[in-house]
């Protein structure tokens, strides 16, 4: 389940649109290996039942698929809980461990909420190394990401006001679903 450390989760949200993986796979117009969860930690549901994506690619190079409550979100942080993307490694690919004081500004004010949880490395399934980005907030909580990379490919998931425990079951939930990319595969054919 997600810890939120200020707010009660947005999962108890009642007008939820579906989620339709297929669809959106049939979509995604993109040469990155797609990797999506098969569930997101603190919704008590596939993620197909739960949330509306909305996807972003950049030719071919990126995808961004928001985790939304309802179609119009678009992303928006009132509406949106969480992301998943992945991209294709340029000399442009901010590096969250080169990049940390772009990414977890410090010090915040006293005054300003921010997650108890450090940033630093996790050892994911299958041996990858991520690297753990904690919330703070802006006008809104921002996400905690997990950042990991296979191959040329940079991937990452997020939780608004995430816990570093529910952030690294969502990268280990989309490092494990490998038959969202075999159904993209299936179905391009």
């Amino acid at each position: 389940m997600i810890s939120i450390n200020q707010q009660p989760t947005k999962a108890d949200n009642n007008s939820i649109v579906p989620f339709n993986t297929s669809a959106l796979l049939q979509e995604m117009q993109t040469e990155v290996p797609i990797l999506l969860p098969s569930e997101v930690t603190g919704v008590n549901s596939s993620i197909e039942e739960v949330v509306t994506g909305f996807l972003e690619s950049d030719a071919d190079k990126r995808y961004l698929v928001s985790f939304d409550y309802g179609e119009s979100c678009l992303g928006a942080s009132y509406c949106n809980f969480g992301s998943v993307s992945g991209e294709y490694i340029t000399d442009k690919t901010l590096n969250p461990v080169e990049n940390l004081d772009i990414l977890f500004p410090q010090p915040l004010p006293d005054n300003v909420p921010q997650s108890t949880d450090r940033p630093g490395t996790v050892l994911l399934t299958d041996n990858i190394p991520g690297f753990f980005i904690p919330w703070t907030t802006a006008a809104s909580c921002t996400e905690a990401r997990m950042y990991w990379r296979i191959d040329s490919y940079q991937y990452y998931v997020g939780l608004e006001c995430g816990s570093l425990e529910a952030v690294t079951a969502l990268a280990n939930s989309t490092i494990a679903n490998t038959s969202i990319q075999a159904d993209r595969d299936l179905s391009s054919k």
